[in-house]
């Protein structure tokens, strides 16, 4: 299995002018409150969903073409360790420092074959994460106010709660809200990517974003992978069972579907495989799991 709840370290090598970088040490940390280690909160509820009259994969990439949303095109890399997102005493997230650097200057300083992601979170309660310029968040725990510094202009957000998110203009959140419905990912339009604020909700009822774009087919439990938009357009997940040719490049994969994840070698499930917790958002760019031969979401939940 390639993530253990133990230390996790990954390092890459910036060639430019020689100089070394490296990831810091994503160690789990004891949050306090309660968040001192995973808990098995694997949705066990969610049902299998397979949309009628689809094949797997059931996918459908953003509206985005060949437009690299990323910055200068550049690949990211985990610059922090992760760190607690608390409200009011509580832990309600978690967030790591992404910093962008151009691809061809950064290689795996370990072999990917026996490396580990980066995990952003993993094995949490049901979650919303979002991929922003500055930093990739986990948010947890419906019913709370607004939470700021969201580490943007975002780029991306999936919702795994059951709930609305929303996103406000301000820190307080006031102003301008848009909603984003629970079982979908998200292409976060101009306006929303400047958003002040984010909010969970307890409103479990659908709704779609004004401002943004939905990714998923239908909005239902998912698997997401983004990542090089030429070779990894943004694609959801959605159903057990195995998908033979998921995109490549990957960059972040995110799993909540309700059950582990397994990514496999070859296009058969075959070969080395690699085993990712439901409620998990990992950084896998630079290791074997960015160009995976095959995808299964598996029916075991619990944590790998």
């Amino acid at each position: 299995m390639i993530r253990k709840h133990g230390h996790l370290a990954l390092v890459l090598v910036l060639c430019t002018l020689g100089i070394s970088v490296q990831y810091s040490s994503l160690a789990r940390r004891e949050f306090g409150n309660g968040k001192a280690t995973a808990t098995n909160t694997s949705q066990a509820h969610h049902p299998s969903v397979v949309a009628t009259g689809l094949t797997r994969p059931l996918s459908v990439s953003s509206t985005l073409g060949d437009v690299e949303p990323w910055p200068n095109g550049d690949c990211p890399i985990i610059s922090g360790p992760v760190e607690p997102i608390e409200q009011n005493g509580q832990v309600v997230g978690s967030t790591v420092a992404i910093s962008w650097v151009p691809c061809s200057s950064v290689s795996p300083g370990v072999s990917p074959l026996t490396n580990d992601p980066g995990w952003i979170c993993a094995g949490e309660p049901p979650f919303a994460f979002t991929i922003g310029s500055a930093s990739s968040n986990c948010y947890w725990g419906e019913g709370g106010g607004a939470i700021p510094n969201l580490g943007g202009p975002l780029y991306y957000l999936t919702n795994s709660t059951g709930h609305r998110v929303y996103l406000h203009q301000n820190s307080d959140g006031s102003g301008w809200s848009d909603c984003f419905g629970h079982g979908d990912a998200y292409h976060i339009g101009t306006v929303d990517a400047y958003a002040g604020s984010l909010t969970l909700s307890t409103d479990s009822s659908e709704c779609m974003p004004n401002g943004s774009s939905g990714i998923c087919i239908t909005q239902a439990p998912m698997a997401f992978t983004v990542g090089s938009i030429s070779g990894a357009p943004p694609t959801c997940y959605q159903g057990t069972g195995l998908y033979s040719q998921p995109t490549q490049n990957i960059y972040f994969l995110v799993n909540g579907t309700g059950y582990q994840l397994d990514l496999y070698q070859n296009s058969n499930g075959t070969g080395w495989k690699d085993c990712f917790d439901n409620n998990g958002a990992y950084l896998v760019w630079g290791l074997r799991d960015e160009n995976p031969g095959s995808l299964r979401i598996t029916t075991t939940t619990g944590t790998c």
